[in-house]
This record gives structure tokens, sequence and C-alpha cells, in this order.
């Protein structure tokens, strides 16, 4: 429920309800986020908007807004993304892995070695040389990058539209708020017309 006095105030409460909405629907979904390491989530805001009229004053705030700001892939992660269409950029993809530590990023040390009359020894490329741990891991994130950027261009992602889900839930609240004030005024309006009336 809204407790501010101004309309200015509710929105401002407005807007914090529906950045708390967001943030609780995809740390709920079938594939969590998590508040803490999500760069979409991390980087939700807001800002009121009043518009001003041609000279330069500003106009009342019942023509207000809020804009709503966040990573640029939100809208892929809202209106998900068809099959078939341009592919995800690698390099985006990489920078993804590398900041989850997705994969590749994280290979165990036996998968550099393996067993050879009962001990554990590097192994040893075509050549015979040993193989790079960090040649590995760049080679296997590139190799996780296009996998995951073909899966993407074959299937497509999945919509996750919650934010248009939390500004519903959120615009139910103000419009309660706003019944609520539009009451008290009605009646202060009543009571003052049937206070005249008395005294006249």
């Amino acid at each position: 429920m809204f407790t501010a006095t101004t309309v200015r105030g509710a929105l401002h409460q407005f807007a914090e309800l529906v950045i708390e909405l967001i943030r609780q629907a995809y740390e709920h979904d079938r594939y969590p986020l998590d508040r803490g390491r999500s760069n979409m989530l991390k980087t939700l805001d807001y800002d009121i908007t009043q518009p001003r009229a041609t000279g330069g004053q500003f106009k009342a705030f019942d023509a207000s807004s809020f804009q709503l700001y966040a990573a640029d892939y939100l809208r892929y992660v809202v209106s998900g993304r068809k099959p078939g269409v341009k592919k995800v950029p690698i390099a985006a993809l990489i920078a993804w892995i590398k900041a989850n530590n997705i994969g590749a990023g994280n290979l165990p040390r036996a998968s550099i070695r393996t067993r050879v009359d009962g001990k554990l020894v590097r192994k040893r490329a075509a050549r015979g040389r040993f193989i790079d741990r960090n040649a590995i891991t760049d080679l296997s994130i590139n190799r996780l990058a296009f996998a995951i950027q073909n899966a993407i261009y074959k299937r497509g992602i999945r919509p996750r539209p919650y934010v248009q889900i939390s500004i519903d839930a959120a615009s139910q609240e103000l419009n309660v708020w706003l019944d609520e004030r539009a009451l008290d005024a009605l009646t202060f309006d009543v009571d003052q017309a049937l206070n005249l009336d008395s005294r006249g």
C-alpha cells in the first residue's frame, strides 16, 4: 500500500514497487536470476519525468511518467528471441561466459591430466608438447560460445514478460491510492459545501 501524501511521492513508490516486483519475478522464475550477481537486476533503475509547458514551466504531476532503465539486453529477456533471426554476437557471449564463470573457465585439473601406468601425467598434444591449461580454457570458451550462439539461433529464447506484469500489478496499487485520495478530496468538498449551506 502506498503511504505517499503527494502525487510525486506516489510515483516514486510506484516505480520502486515495479522494480521490486520485476526482481522478485526473475528470482523465482524457472531459470532464476541472482539479485547479487545478475547485471540486469543490478542495473534496474527509474526516473520520474515531468513535462514542461512551452514557456518552460513544469506542468502538473498528473502528466508525469516514469522511465525504467536496465541493461540493454533486458529487451531480449522480456520479448525473447525468435529462432533463425540474427545471431547473438560471439564477443557478448564470451564476455557473459567469463563474467559468470561458466563451463570451460572452471575446468578441473583432471581434464589436462591422464593416467599412465597408474600415475597422473600431463596430457600431450599431437606433436608431443604439453597441453597448456590456458589454451584449453580459451579454446573451450570459444567452443562453448559458438554452441550457445547456435542453440539460440536454432531454438530461440523463451520470452519472460515480467516487466509488463509488474507494471500492471503496481498500477493496481496506484489506482487504489488514487481512489482513496479522490474519495478524500470529494468528501472534503462535500463537507465544505454542507458547512456553507448550513451557515447560510
